[in-house]
């Protein structure tokens, strides 16, 4: 690209070498848009790094011990390139393991069970029917979800968390900065 846009430059000062203002303005620009891409490219390039950001210590969410990201499966936003900070980051390990870990990580950040699990789970146990054909109905309830919302009532929360642990052992740790995101919204609806 570099290499394509020099042959560029050279072909306009030679095809009109009497214009030096206006050649000038478009090596100008050409450094400019030199300059934006590699800050952006830097940008993306953090952004390729599942490392557990910064951020998430300010609210008490840590990191899974001895748990490894799936990079095909987690992402990030940043504020800098999409204007609000989120993850959702898969872990994959054993389902006792990544038991352990949500617990762990929800009682460090004070989140409990999600209020609509914890209702699915009351009424399935006070239910009086055969629990072998109910545990094949509901993947044995080998998953839990933690969140600091719920679905069922207007909870206002600076952030979205949500830490789930799925029959197959993964565990998945999602965290948006609502306020920032509802800040977007707000221009583009204005």
């Amino acid at each position: 690209m570099f290499i394509a846009t020099v042959f560029l430059l050279a072909w306009c000062w030679i095809k009109d070498s009497t214009n030096i203002v206006t050649t000038e303005v478009l090596i100008d620009n050409i450094a400019v848009q030199w300059e934006l891409q590699q800050q952006i490219d830097i940008l993306e390039a953090e952004k390729k790094d599942l490392s557990f950001p910064s951020w998430l210590a300010q609210i008490n969410i840590i990191a899974p011990n001895n748990m490894e990201v799936d990079k095909n499966l987690s992402h990030k936003t940043t504020e800098e390139i999409e204007w609000f900070n989120s993850i959702h980051f898969v872990y994959n390990w054993s389902y006792d393991e990544a038991i352990k870990q949500a617990e762990k990580i929800a009682n460090y950040a004070n989140i409990k069970v999600s209020a609509e699990f914890k209702m699915a789970q009351d009424i399935i146990d006070s239910m009086d029917v055969d629990k072998s054909q109910m545990q094949e109905l509901l993947w044995d309830m080998k998953w839990i979800v933690y969140t600091n919302y719920s679905l069922l009532d207007s909870s206002i929360v600076d952030y979205m968390i949500a830490i789930t642990v799925n029959e197959d052992g993964s565990l998945e740790i999602d965290v948006t900065d609502l306020l920032a995101m509802e800040k977007i919204a707000d221009q583009y609806t204005k």
